[in-house]
């Protein structure tokens, strides 16, 4: 009872609901993914994700170090200089012989009220779904993007993920 979902069944979707909760937070936005890229997509999350920082809301993203480890550190240099607190997941080396020693949930959580849970990691790739945009993929070759899904999910129902996003973020100890 008293919890709405909403599918959000492409990129296009996904982002533009992503960026209307970000816009909109007041108190809190914690973000889990796996990849988090230094291209175009990211670029626009991170300065999102700054801009909330910098106007009072509590930001904090768990990133997975394997996933990302192509991405320029200066993205996320740039958000933690806004404010945003940002934490690895996985030493990329570790990971790289135990593939399967990582994380590939993807939460985005925004005032503990709304969530956004599915497969879309922070990528042009799948935030250009559904838009007929090309993205480039390594290794750098054109391709039409993938479609992925989403869903919103309005709570309480969504608690759990909440507490389980925060659990993470205490056993990662200190921002990197």
């Amino acid at each position: 009872p008293n919890n709405k979902t909403t599918m959000l069944f492409d990129g296009c979707n996904s982002f533009a609901e992503r960026k209307k909760l970000i816009d909109g937070a007041k108190e809190s936005i914690c973000l889990q993914t796996s990849i988090f890229t230094d291209d175009e997509t990211g670029w626009d999350v991170a300065k999102q994700l700054a801009a909330a920082a910098e106007r009072g809301v509590k930001v904090r993203l768990i990133y997975d170090g394997l996933g990302s480890n192509r991405s320029d550190e200066k993205i996320f240099d740039f958000m933690k200089k806004a404010g945003v607190e940002v934490r690895e997941y996985g030493d990329p080396m570790r990971q790289f012989w135990d593939i399967n020693n990582r994380w590939h949930e993807k939460h985005l959580i925004v005032d503990g009220k709304t969530s956004i849970e599915g497969g879309m990691n922070i990528a042009d790739e799948y935030a250009f779904g559904g838009s007929g945009r090309l993205a480039l993929r390594r290794p750098k070759e054109s391709q039409t993007a993938w479609r992925d899904c989403d869903m919103k999910t309005q709570w309480p129902a969504g608690r759990g993920a909440q507490a389980a996003l925060l659990k993470r973020w205490e056993e990662l100890g200190a921002a990197v």
